[in-house]
């Protein structure tokens, strides 16, 4: 049995398939610092979710919570209603938004007027929604992070000559050495969102929420990847990418939640033009991809349509998913 785990592991991890040609798994991690192999890599980033879920507490209760409320002022409408134990059976047993017949029934019940009934039940539909200033702190913990990871970005990239040139991302695969910013970057950012998947289950339930999920774990799985296989360069240049759009995001559903109209327009209206204008079409789709499409067309002559070659295709997928699935959702419910 052991034989032939090992043997499907052995299958499996073939580098033939998974990296390009004259690169090897020894030859990536002989490129890395043996410090960090032997600490378990991105398996760290298991610790630095924990830590950052307990900071995001401490921000969002300590210092955001107050920021929005007394500078930003997010208000929550007060909603007044008659607590009444019947509706309440009704609301938490059949139904949150009873149908006519079934508010006939209650009015006939309660001896309410239809109108009062439909009321009671808006009212206790308003008061289950998550407060505007508990919105406001989330995304306002997700701005500071962005804000504070697109800083660090661009000190630690700035001085990469691949980061103005990205075919020198791809040259010299298997023997890029890897600093250790570079992988602090890469712990930080998978950490990152491994707390935001664990703490979907007390975030604020919103309409997309099955959706953040999957991109949630797409976004781990897709940084790991990039990271194992030695395509940390260009990984880390779309990480910065959707970090820097995604400051503007943040703030504005911010000041969406304290009712700052023009403010809100004006920055979704730069982080349109950011993300998509700069980071999708010039640097994805001019750049990067056609840094990719050159390159699985010529895998593809290469092999032949019988054998693909595997890393050139999910770079070409990954780039036209990192171009069209933007990491954060625009609307702010």
């Amino acid at each position: 049995m052991a034989d032939q785990l090992q043997a499907w592991r052995v299958w499996w991890w073939d580098a033939d398939f998974w990296l390009p040609d004259n690169s090897t798994w020894q030859g990536l991690d002989e490129a890395k610092n043996p410090r960090w192999l032997q600490s378990g890599e991105l398996f760290l980033c298991f610790p630095v979710a924990i830590v950052l879920i307990i900071l995001r507490f401490i921000f969002e209760r300590f210092i955001a919570g107050p920021i929005v409320v007394g500078y930003i002022g997010v208000e929550d409408k007060p909603i007044v209603f008659v607590q009444n134990t019947f509706c309440e059976k009704v609301y938490q047993t059949i139904s949150k938004s009873p149908n006519a017949e079934r508010v006939e029934g209650l009015s006939k019940q309660l001896g309410w007027p239809t109108r009062d009934v439909k009321r009671w039940f808006k009212n206790r539909r308003q008061q289950s929604k998550p407060s505007l200033k508990r919105k406001a702190t989330e995304s306002s913990w997700r701005f500071v992070f962005y804000l504070a990871t697109s800083v660090y970005g661009l000190l630690i990239l700035s001085k990469e000559p691949w980061l103005w040139d990205l075919r020198l991302c791809f040259v010299g695969h298997g023997k890029q050495p890897i600093s250790d910013e570079i992988f602090y970057y890469y712990l930080i950012e998978t950490g990152f969102y491994l707390s935001l998947l664990i703490s979907l289950v007390v975030d604020v339930k919103r309409k997309d929420f099955w959706q953040m999920v999957v991109h949630h774990i797409v976004t781990i799985m897709l940084t790991t990847f990039s990271y194992y296989t030695g395509f940390f360069r260009i990984g880390s240049v779309i990480i910065l990418l959707h970090d820097l759009s995604d400051i503007l995001l943040e703030s504005a559903k911010v000041f969406n939640y304290a009712k700052w109209e023009a403010t809100t327009n004006t920055i979704f209206v730069l982080f349109a033009v950011v993300f998509n204008s700069s980071s999708s079409f010039i640097i994805h789709s001019g750049w990067s991809m056609r840094c990719t499409t050159v390159r699985v067309i010529v895998a593809f002559l290469k092999h032949g349509p019988g054998l693909w070659d595997c890393w050139y295709v999910c770079r070409f997928f990954t780039c036209i998913g990192l171009t069209r699935f933007p990491r954060s959702q625009c609307s702010s419910s």
